[in-house]
């Protein structure tokens, strides 16, 4: 059957995205199953694999993007418990869990990179890649669920200790990750601060439930401001603007906090020792954290059904305008998910 899919082609960057028609089969092999996909959702992530700045290893004309959701339209054999019309969505991660060979594949292995992604009408999946989801979802909102969902989730409940109610959690900027950050640690019962620079986002970021919103333009050292408000830090932060942004997180840490390094959107920038004596004298721990596994997915997809958590979307682009909705993810304008609909 023909398939329709965005590869880079020629070499990097947005305009070089195109669209291909293939083939591809109408029975999936042993194990997979065969998606029609609804939408797709990008993340940073998706961003800079097409401007050729995230991982060395891949090479040009892979398809894009790893986080779709979508409706199964046929079964391989030895497929038990998923059946035509099952609406699911993919997993990030590519693998088996548990497979023993989590820390040699997890690189290798991931949709949209060094594997070919979801940015496409069909895609055969293997049963452990994908999970169903709650049906109080649409498919645009469901499809936000793989990468910044299950990150988040990673960050606030299956890491270090879980969040409880009354920690204070502060995010970076408004995009994809905060927008969950916002949803799950309010289920959670915590204290929610968001730094962004946009005067504009700030009623709506309150209207979404957030406690504070600190404007960075007007606070360049807006771990005072964090420190003022809770009395002795943040619990812990979810660092998405990387080494622009480190600095100021460790300075609004309490003593043994945590940031949690999840994205690189912010100006680079560099720790002086007077900031890493403070890590130190502190005990804050900064951790690198890279998604989850599809059992997080798992316990993330129960909770949004139990508390009919429903993703901030953005804004929806058609397939055709795939290429502007990278544009508009660059811009860095958005105030939750950015999807398109296949």
């Amino acid at each position: 059957m023909k398939n329709r899919c965005y590869r880079l082609l020629d070499k990097f960057g947005i305009d070089n995205l195109k669209v291909v028609t293939e083939t591809i089969p109408d029975v999936p092999p042993s194990g997979h199953v065969l998606v029609k996909t609804h939408a797709v959702s990008l993340n940073y992530r998706d961003l800079l694999m097409l401007d050729g700045k995230y991982d060395p290893r891949v090479s040009l004309g892979f398809i894009p993007c790893s986080d779709m959701a979508g409706e199964i339209i046929a079964v391989g054999e030895n497929v038990a418990e998923l059946e035509i019309g099952d609406m699911v969505n993919s997993c990030f991660y590519q693998w088996p869990e548990p497979s023993g060979l989590e820390e040699k594949i997890r690189f290798t292995h991931t949709l949209g990179g060094t594997m070919d992604g979801v940015l496409c009408e069909y895609k055969i999946l293997p049963h452990w890649g994908i999970t169903k989801y709650s049906n109080h979802l649409t498919p645009q909102e469901a499809s936000t669920i793989p990468c910044a969902g299950v990150v988040t989730w990673h960050a606030l409940f299956d890491d270090h200790r879980p969040l409880a109610a009354g920690d204070t959690v502060v995010m970076i900027g408004s995009g994809g990750v905060s927008s969950y950050v916002i949803q799950l640690a309010k289920a959670a019962g915590a204290i929610t601060i968001v730094i962004s620079r946009s005067k504009e986002k700030e009623e709506k970021l309150k209207s979404l439930g957030v406690d504070h919103v600190i404007n960075s333009l007007e606070h360049p050292e807006w771990s005072k401001q964090v420190v003022e408000i809770t009395g002795r830090g943040a619990d812990r932060i979810i660092e998405t603007g990387g080494s622009g942004t480190l600095e100021q997180s460790i300075y609004a840490t309490r003593a043994n906090g945590i940031i949690y390094l999840i994205g690189v959107i912010a100006e680079p920038g560099q720790l002086c020792d007077k900031t890493i004596k403070r890590m130190l004298m502190y005990g804050v721990t900064v951790k690198g954290l890279l998604v989850g596994h599809r059992s997080l997915q798992l316990k993330l997809n129960r909770c949004m059904r139990n508390n009919k958590i429903k993703p901030i979307i953005d804004k929806t682009f058609d397939f055709e305008n795939a290429n502007k909705a990278f544009e508009y993810l660059r811009s860095g304008n958005q105030l939750g998910k950015i999807t398109i609909n296949i």
